[in-house]
């Protein structure tokens, strides 16, 4: 397959289907693997809110969606921003660039 056609697939996968998975793919296997780890932290976050029994209060509820929603943008806009430095060929937009 085309270096091209390999980071226009990395990009999307990371837009659309799951932050992290283009990243990997592209062959940043650690990048990839903290972006995917960040959104299922989010996800925990999101699921253990309601259901979590020490959990009383509604503002609790609010803050663990809250946390979740932050970690989930962070990731995205991480794996957003990996996928437009493949498609570039610039290394210069990788965040923490030491995670390859």
């Amino acid at each position: 397959m085309e270096q091209e056609t390999k980071n226009v697939i990395a990009l999307l996968l990371n837009v659309l289907l799951l932050p992290g998975l283009g990243t990997a793919a592209h062959g940043e296997k650690r990048r990839g693997i903290i972006q995917i780890a960040g959104i299922f932290i989010a996800m925990f976050f999101v699921i253990i809110a309601p259901i979590f029994p020490a959990i009383e209060y509604k503002s609790m509820i609010i803050i663990f969606v809250i946390i979740a929603s932050l970690i989930a943008s962070l990731m995205w806009a991480w794996a957003l921003l990996d996928g437009v430095a493949f498609v570039q060929n610039r290394e210069e937009f990788y965040i923490f660039k030491n995670l390859k």
